[in-house]
Parts: structure tokens; sequence; C-alpha cells
């Protein structure tokens, strides 16, 4: 082992998890709202540890978004003509209240950016000046000013 992260193999990982979690709670009773609140509370931050530290693409994050959606359709919980995008609106907006996946990978990922970018401890400091790439966060490269990082609600 030459101490790299197997991304591949750990995204995989983290998909069933969240696929077998999410079907588990679709096999149970629960009403709507209290569905949506378990699948946020229970399932979501299987994939949240990992968001910053393994490298999910915008394809790998939006299949687990259609992967919700299709496991709700099954389970009957989501109509196929339903709108998707009530489906992630906050409920005191009038939607579901469902997490999305890929803007919870998005908002994450920038604070932990910006957390590590304006820390003044040297290790840290040193670390992130070295990190070109090796990171989802890519510490090391100059392309995203943390000032102008817009956090996605």
């Amino acid at each position: 082992m030459d101490g790299r992260i197997n991304h591949t193999q750990l995204k995989k990982e983290f998909q069933e998890k969240y696929k077998s979690r999410v079907t588990k709670l679709l096999n149970t009773l629960l009403s709507g709202g209290n569905l949506i609140k378990a699948i946020n509370s229970w399932a979501v931050p299987v994939l949240t540890y990992s968001f910053g530290i393994v490298k999910w693409s915008v394809n790998d994050l939006d299949e687990l978004d259609r992967l919700t959606r299709r496991l709700l359709t099954k389970f009957r919980h989501l109509h196929t003509n339903s709108s998707v995008i009530r489906l992630y609106l906050p409920r005191r907006r009038g939607g579901r209240g469902l997490l999305n996946i890929k803007n919870q990978c998005l908002n994450q990922e920038a604070s932990l950016r910006r957390k590590l970018l304006t820390n003044r401890d040297p290790l840290i400091t040193a670390v992130a000046r070295e990190d070109a790439g090796y990171t989802p966060l890519s510490l090391g490269c100059e392309l995203i000013p943390v000032d102008l990082q817009m956090d996605i609600k």
C-alpha cells in the first residue's frame, strides 16, 4: 500500500451503504415528513462524512440524487410526474425538505477549504501549500479564492 486513498472503492462502499439505509427507511411505515427527516439524518450523513476526503464527481453526486428519487418512486413515496424542485425545497417553503447531495458536497468542500486556508497554524499552512490535487479541496491551487466562494443553499 502506498498510502493513497482508493477513491473508486470508497465511493462504491459509500453508495452501497447509502442505498441500503434509504431502502431500510423506505420499508418502514413512516409518514412522508418523518421519512424525509429520517433520510436526511440517517442516510445522508453516510456520504457527508466523506465529502472533502473522497473525490466525488458532479456526475456521481447527481447519480446519487437520481438513485434516491428512483427509490422513492419504487416504494411509492414519490410520483413519477411530481416536481423534482419541490422535493428539495424546505418544508417551510412548501417543499418536502430532502437534502440535495450535490449541494451538501459543494457546501462542505467550500467550508473546509475556507477553514483550512484561513487557518494561521504553520503546520496546516505548509500542508495546504503542498496539496496539489491530492484531496478534493486542492488547497495548493490558487484558482479558487476563498472570498469569492458562494454558499449554495
